[in-house]
């Protein structure tokens, strides 16, 4: 068989940057063999020992800085400040805050129990097993890394794969668990396209992880639903920002404007969709504009830095295209942007674009877009704005711009998504401690947090009775077991009207009932 290769090119330049070998689908069932026998022994570690690792890991990430956002910068196009903050910081934060507090969300929890009180009952928490993961290219190092910390905290092996895109990051992360001294077969990184991913969920997993787009999600949940693999699915957003008629004029401009362009707008949780009051909107609008102008793209470089990098994939350009050229034939208007920007011919960029008159059922606003396109459009109510900022398919995240906090909240808890910032935006994925997902067509569960740590572990319930007694109730065998009786029968209806009446006279005489009933029976048996 010919041996397959992925060629990795920067984006910025066409440059070409080295390969990696395919990992062809026969071979990841026994790569998923090698996983599981590893998990066993990593999952019996304690939560010191595996936090011991990872603090190795986030050493070889803080010594390897540089070069690891050199990697990403070159292979995305990114310019190496976006590589550094978002990717790279928020990975070291990770690993020292679930290093100290996965221990504590994963102990042993008693239940309360307000019925049968004389027995007990208490959650544990054991690994799933292997965890797959199937990464994206717009933040190839922060998203996988994120979720690979909890999974290894919590005591799974993990098997990653990263986007075709980005093979040279997916590399570069197995050579950082190498140097971490972690155990063979804990991580491994395979290097293929949609075949080598379908193979990986085919292969027996215990959970599979997708951050990508929609109609990719769908065929992952379909393939997983075959071997009823759980998955955890987040599928980017079309995310609306709500200005109100007392924000702040600049920080919304430039909320607006980091939020929809950072990352070359090429971010799941970043601003598409801006909602801003009438009476406000056109100096909003005129700023927008002239600091959309003023941002610099390019290459990024060490004596060349610029605001707004490459596109990476080349097929999203032509969709930004059909998509403007749908909003203007319906009315739409493009004041700066709008087209590709060639000052290096090699490369892809697309130049900052502010699109003003759109209506709710242009394409650009209906699909997600993953490009630098802000679409305006002036509201004339908070109503009118939440309304318009909930009909989408989308709910990922959305921001509520106000200097009445009070107000904002309001406004936000009403708001359709996973998550909502006020007078900022775009860069929760950052803040371990909350949960990062969202609604709707956007996905469905949870990482990050305490509740996204819980979706690596199995939950089991442990039920005993009170004093250590070896019999069912307080009396020996539970009296709901066979032999049934009609005093049984009148047993249980005096115990259901006893729960579901509230009156005290009525409770009163259904206990009596209740505990004549369960006399008699206790006479019979």
């Amino acid at each position: 068989m010919i041996e397959r290769t992925i060629k990795s090119h920067n984006p910025a330049t066409g440059e070409y940057l080295g390969e990696v070998h395919v990992d062809e689908p026969e071979r990841v069932k026994e790569i998923v063999a090698l996983s599981r026998k590893a998990a066993r022994e990593w999952g019996r570690r304690t939560f010191l020992e595996r936090g011991d690792s990872l603090l190795g890991l986030q050493q070889v990430i803080v010594r390897r800085a540089d070069e690891i956002a050199e990697v990403i910068s070159s292979e995305t196009g990114k310019p190496r400040i976006e590589a550094m903050a978002a990717e790279i910081a928020p990975v070291v934060y990770a690993l020292r805050y679930w290093r100290k507090r996965a221990a504590k969300v994963l102990k042993p929890k008693t239940i309360p129990l307000r019925f049968l009180v004389y027995k007990k009952s208490y959650l544990t928490f054991y690994p799933l097993g292997v965890v797959g993961l199937i990464a994206p290219w717009n933040y190839p190092f922060a998203i996988p890394m994120g979720d690979m910390t909890m999974a290894l905290i919590a005591g799974n092996s993990i098997l990653l794969k990263p986007s075709e895109q980005t093979p040279l990051v997916g590399k570069l992360i197995a050579s950082l668990f190498k140097e971490a001294d972690f155990p063979e077969g804990v991580v491994s990184v395979l290097f293929g396209g949609g075949d080598t991913g379908a193979a990986l969920i085919g292969a027996g997993v215990d959970k599979i992880v997708f951050t990508g787009g929609g109609s990719t999600g769908r065929r992952v949940m379909a393939m997983a639903a075959e071997t009823l693999t759980p998955v955890t699915l987040e599928l980017g957003g079309k995310d609306p920002m709500i200005i109100c008629e007392d924000a702040d004029l600049e920080l919304a401009v430039e909320g607006a404007l980091w939020g929809g362009m950072s990352n070359a707008g090429q971010t799941c949780a970043g601003v598409k969709r801006i909602y801003i009051a009438r009476k406000i909107a056109e100096p909003f609008i005129e700023a927008l504009v002239k600091r959309a102008e003023r941002l610099r793209l390019g290459v990024p470089a060490d004596d060349h830095v610029v605001d707004v990098g490459a596109i990476v994939l080349e097929r999203q350009i032509d969709l930004y295209r059909s998509q403007l050229a749908d909003a203007e034939a319906q009315g739409a208007k493009i004041l700066c942007g709008g087209r590709e920007w060639s000052a290096y011919h090699k490369g892809r960029f697309f130049a900052p674009t502010v699109v003003v008159h759109v209506q709710g059922n242009m394409r650009l606003v209906r699909e997600e877009t993953f490009g630098p396109i802000l679409a305006v459009d002036e509201v004339d109510s908070v109503e009118e704005a939440i309304d318009k900022a909930n009909d989408s398919e989308l709910g990922l995240c959305a921001s509520v711009w106000s200097r009445d906090i009070n107000r904002a909240k309001r406004i936000a808890e009403r708001l359709e998504a996973g998550t909502v910032v006020i007078n900022d935006c775009t860069f929760t994925h950052a803040l371990v401690e909350t949960p990062w997902g969202g609604v709707k067509k956007s996905g469905f569960g949870r990482v990050h947090s305490d509740e996204g740590l819980k979706e690596f572990v199995n939950w089991r319930h442990i039920n005993y009775n009170r004093g250590g007694r070896a019999g069912n109730t307080l009396w020996g065998r539970a009296f709901w077991w066979f032999p049934y009786s009609p005093a049984k029968y009148r047993l249980f209806r005096a115990l259901t009207d006893w729960l579901g009446t509230y009156g005290w006279w009525s409770r009163g005489r259904a206990f009596l009932a209740m505990v004549k009933a369960f006399w008699k029976m206790k006479r019979i048996h």
